[in-house]
């Protein structure tokens, strides 16, 4: 007797869907979140609110009802992380730019008064030595008119 009242209450709870899908209600009634369809033997089980699908069959006695994995779910949680991941490098991306353009103040030798000794010290230098040579140049100069008298 028991086998015959399910079949016959999923045959009801059937009819009444299609009366349903022609009177489309943006919330349905709490009495009516829920609608069932058959599956091979089984049934399936689909929230109205949600969409989310349960496959329903009869164990000893016993429907039970198990959530159907929703890919499409997954992969819009997936379309979501990779949102998400475009936009951290993206964001990255942009602030490694903002930086190569800026010129690297760190990666320099000296501090600013240090660079302003190091210029005085090379253009003193650059004297000594010029002064330097001119001497040994003079002094050629002396010793070959030596040796030509």
């Amino acid at each position: 007797m028991s086998k015959l009242v399910v079949p016959a209450l999923a045959v009801i709870a059937l009819l009444a869907v299609p009366a349903s899908a022609q009177d489309p209600r943006p919330d349905p009634a709490p009495d009516d979140n829920f609608s069932l369809a058959p599956a091979e033997g089984e049934h399936l089980k689909i929230d109205r609110r949600t969409g989310r699908v349960s496959l329903c069959k009869a164990e000893a006695g016993v429907w039970r009802c198990s959530l159907v994995p929703d890919d499409r779910e997954a992969y819009e949680e997936e379309v979501a992380a990779l949102r998400a991941d475009k936009e951290r490098l993206e964001a990255r991306v942009a602030d490694l730019e903002a930086q190569a353009r800026q010129p690297d103040r760190s990666s320099r030798l000296f501090g600013p008064e240090e660079e302003k000794q190091l210029d005085e010290f090379l253009d003193f230098s650059g004297h000594a030595m010029r002064r330097f040579f001119d001497m040994v140049d003079e002094l050629k100069r002396d010793l070959e008119t030596r040796d030509k008298t």
